[in-house]
């Protein structure tokens, strides 16, 4: 039997500062299998339903995120939403293009944050294509969007995302 995983502590990830470009800061990590974690955290100058909404709507994602080939809605009920991606194919990159297929569930917490959490599952409609693409593992992927008490037009936004990208 495997042993049980232990609980994430503040000392289970040592993040790294990528990046900070203003007030967008970014981090990586690695867990004990070398599996990449990123988080990013920033002040947003959109409201929050503006930004849920690149997060929970495939065509405006895909209009935002300029290293998506496809983004769509496969299955939809409630809060939970179903989701496929494809990055596009990198320029002189033997590695073939990264697609996810995850769930989605949106959160409202009493303080009117939203928070959505997703991970990898597998849907009868979306079989792994091999030849065209790397089936990536979402572990977790999670936003925390805050509307900014100050400033109703900005909102607080920070991401974790903790997928193995397979090859």
């Amino acid at each position: 039997m495997p042993k049980p995983r232990k609980p994430f502590t503040k000392s289970h990830f040592k993040w790294d500062r990528e990046l900070k470009k203003g007030d967008v800061e970014t981090y990586l990590s690695q867990d004990d299998k070398n599996i990449r974690v990123s988080k990013g955290e920033a002040v947003i100058s959109r409201n929050m339903d503006q930004l849920l909404s690149v997060i929970t709507d495939p065509v405006i994602r895909l209009k935002w995120a300029g290293h998506l080939a496809t983004s769509e809605l496969i299955e939809g009920c409630g809060d939970f939403r179903v989701f496929r991606i494809v990055e596009k194919k990198k320029k002189a990159s033997m590695v073939a293009p990264r697609e996810k297929v995850f769930v989605t569930k949106v959160f409202t917490l009493d303080d009117g944050s939203k928070v959505v959490l997703g991970r990898s599952v597998e849907h009868e409609s979306c079989p792994e294509k091999k030849k065209e693409s790397v089936r990536a593992f979402v572990h977790l992927i999670a936003w925390v969007l805050t509307p900014d008490k100050k400033d109703p037009e900005k909102t607080k936004a920070a991401y974790i995302l903790y997928v193995n990208p397979k090859g």
